[in-house]
């Protein structure tokens, strides 16, 4: 095991807190997790950890540890997004529930322990999205009251308010972890591209940035690059682009309407948590 735990923030010993209060955020990816826990009455975030495992993947010992944790265990409610890279974007307008299959059947083989679910973004665009049946079941049954959301389809939520205040007129936003990345390309404001790309360093990150740019025939002068992420080699991701590319990350005064709880939040490494905390509120 090469477990890494890593503390963000931490205010469980030094403020006074309310159990029935207390709402508790999970990410769950292939080989980490991410979690915060609020305090909704006085608008603080009480904790925010990672866990991590690089060279492996996220079990049950590691989910284990994480349910050892009696700030989460004692939360009213829990909102857990779960990091798949199956997911599609569906105007809503045209989807039906009765045919989610036939939106993936073109893009990706759905094995028999995986069903979609469905998160509407905003009210034109809805991400479908998969998760295994047994996964699901098991989160349900371990907390109170488990509200399951996509990691993708929470970042997109956030893009999407931040790309209003933006200047440029081809943004695009890369979210890093080990051993993948979400690209998403806007071209005056207007979502283009959105896609969860496997990646083993930081060569794979630009190649797949100039493809898109060439796919939408952007140049690449004509676009800036606002990274966040928390891959093992983000410094050298970050120094790779910008030899090419302008490169700018996310700070907390680009989020319009911010919660004054998440002021010191990471948000520059755990953007994706960030937005799985906007989009529950």
């Amino acid at each position: 095991m090469s477990l890494q735990f890593h503390t963000f923030i931490d205010y469980t010993e030094s403020v006074e807190f309310s159990n029935e209060h207390l709402v508790s955020y999970i990410t769950l990816g292939k080989n980490y997790i991410h979690y915060s826990v609020m305090d909704t009455k006085q608008q603080i975030c009480l904790l925010t950890k990672a866990i991590y495992n690089v060279k492996g993947i996220i079990g049950q010992s590691e989910f284990d540890t994480l349910l050892a944790d009696n700030a989460l265990r004692n939360s009213s409610v829990v909102h857990i997004a779960v990091d798949t890279a199956k997911h599609t974007l569906v105007p809503t307008s045209m989807l039906s529930p009765d045919h989610f299959e036939s939106y993936f059947s073109p893009l990706y083989e759905l094995e028999t322990e995986e069903i979609i679910n469905a998160q509407s973004i905003d009210p034109e665009i809805t991400q479908l999205y998969v998760v295994r049946k047994a996964s699901l079941q098991y989160l349900k049954n371990e907390f109170k009251e488990a509200r399951i959301y996509s990691n993708t389809a929470c970042l997109l939520h956030s893009y999407l308010k931040i790309v209003t205040s933006v200047e440029e007129q081809n943004p695009v936003f890369i979210h890093t972890s080990f051993n993948s990345m979400v690209i998403t390309l806007f071209t005056k404001k207007q979502l283009l591209y959105m896609q969860s790309v496997e990646i083993s360093g930081e060569s794979d990150v630009l190649y797949c940035l100039l493809n898109v740019l060439q796919l939408h025939q952007i140049e690449v002068h004509n676009t800036t690059i606002f990274l966040t992420g928390f891959s093992d080699r983000q410094n050298a991701i970050a120094s790779l682009l910008a030899t090419y590319i302008h490169v700018e990350t996310i700070e907390i005064d680009r989020i319009q309407n911010e919660n004054q709880g998440l002021q010191h939040f990471p948000l520059p490494i755990l953007f994706n948590q960030y937005s799985l905390i906007s989009c529950a509120s």
